[in-house]
């Protein structure tokens, strides 16, 4: 590889890494320190293993990092972007590119892992969200005739989804309520629910500012 192919892929991974760093949610913790030390020993080392082709376990390395110190599915989603919108000029360079936005997407599956659910309206929409993710890189490696990296992005792409589905069987859907007058949350969640203790939850979704005087018409879940 051409020292200066090496050098452009580099610089294609630095604003990559350099988002890594900014998806930790908790960056005081321990798991920060661990995700600024691997980020930092990989763009330290960037053009060495890009040359030598052992980019993907460093890399791997970080992206772990970043989930272990909180990243979640939007931050994660950030970072992703940044590699989508990365412009490559070179083979190597483009080949990091698309390492890059593989490992956002095992991250974003593993995260979405221990995201709680509470609508279908949330299954629907993160259905929607990994459906775009994925099909342009599924794309892509097709077009690439690389039937090893399709073949698991196919897999991974079907898992999500199916968990998804999976997990949106037991749960409510999203309901408009309207309201002939204006009631306290608590009464309104006793009127929908059974339940005053779900007036949070009502504050919650449709954005109340003050409890005691909501908008008659609102979003409820449906159980």
């Amino acid at each position: 590889m051409k020292a200066s192919d090496a050098k452009e892929a580099a610089a294609l991974l630095s604003p990559v890494l350099d988002a890594l760093l900014t998806s930790a949610t908790d960056r005081a913790s321990a798991e920060a320190a661990d995700l600024r030390r691997q980020v930092g020993a990989l763009q330290a080392s960037a053009e060495t293993v890009i040359s030598n082709a052992t980019l993907p376990a460093p890399l791997l390395a970080c992206f772990d990092a970043a989930r272990g110190a909180g990243a979640t599915l939007d931050t994660m989603a950030a970072v992703r972007a940044i590699a989508v919108g990365a412009v490559a000029s070179v083979n190597a360079a483009e080949t990091v590119r698309q390492l890059c936005i593989r490992f956002c997407l095992i991250a974003e599956a593993r995260v979405l892992a221990g995201v709680t659910l509470t609508s279908r309206e949330d299954v629907d929409r993160l259905r929607d969200r990994f459906n775009a993710a994925f099909d342009p890189a599924e794309e892509f490696a097709a077009d690439a005739m690389d039937s090893v990296n399709y073949k698991a992005l196919v897999a991974l792409h079907a898992a999500v989804i199916h968990d998804l589905v999976t997990r949106a069987r037991p749960l409510p859907r999203i309901v408009n309520y309207r309201l002939a007058e204006t009631f306290p949350t608590l009464v309104i969640a006793n009127r929908l629910y059974g339940d005053a203790g779900r007036a949070d939850e009502l504050r919650a979704e449709n954005k109340i500012i003050h409890p005691a005087f909501p908008p008659r018409a609102g979003r409820a879940l449906s159980a």
